[in-house]
Parts: structure tokens; sequence; C-alpha cells
């Protein structure tokens, strides 16, 4: 075989695996998103980020429930941009031009990064 055709395969299997933990660590952060409890929600954001340090939804109920002040939203949202970016990968900023709030795929993201702006204006960093 191909050492190239070898090489997109595994990346194929490494991102499926990526997926399906970011899904299930999205469908946690559903329950949390409902959840009336506070400390249950944080703790539902935290098996989140055991189950994929890649959801963006669980830094942001970390940005909005436990930061003592802006500086520590700052951090806490703009982890989950990152963990945003890398789920939807380069190629969703180029191809999803004019459509990005309509995919719901990229909410977490859009959230993430919408509560960083905020945060970075409180900080007046804005």
């Amino acid at each position: 075989m191909d050492r190239q055709l070898i090489e997109a395969l595994l990346q194929q299997v490494a991102n499926s695996r990526i997926d399906s933990a970011t899904d299930a660590a999205q469908e946690i952060m559903f329950d949390a998103w409902d959840e009336r409890n506070p400390e249950r929600r944080v703790a539902l954001a935290h098996e989140a980020l055991k189950v994929s340090p890649l959801c963006a939804d669980a830094y942001v109920l970390l940005a909005e429930e436990t930061a003592r002040n802006p500086p520590d939203a700052v951090e806490l949202y703009a982890r989950g941009v990152e963990a945003g970016a890398q789920t939807l990968g380069e190629a969703a900023f180029e191809d999803d031009v004019g459509d990005f709030w309509g995919l719901i795929e990229t909410r977490p993201y859009m959230r993430a990064r919408f509560g960083l702006a905020m945060a970075l204006w409180s900080c007046g960093r804005g």
C-alpha cells in the first residue's frame, strides 16, 4: 500500500474517534444546559471535558458558572474557542462562510467566541 494512503486512513480513524468523543461530550453538555442545580451543571461540564477536551460548550459553561473575574472568563472562553476550532477543522472556516451560524455543529464554537469577546470587553481589551 501507498504510504500516503495509509496515513490518510489512519487520520480518518483518528478523526472519527475525536468526533465520537466530542459528540458524546456534547450530549453531556445538553444535559448540563438543562440542569437546574448549578453544582451539577459544573460537574457535568467537567465530566464532558473528561470525555473530550475538545468540548467547547463545557468551557463556555465553566466560564459562565465558575469564573471569579473577567480574566478567568477570558481564559476559559479562549480554551473553548480553541477546542471548537479544532473540532470544526480549518476547512469549516472557508467552506461554511455565510452559513456558519446556521450549522448546528458550529454553535459551541460561536458561543465560546461570543463569550470571549464579551469577557475581553469587560477587561477593557475589546
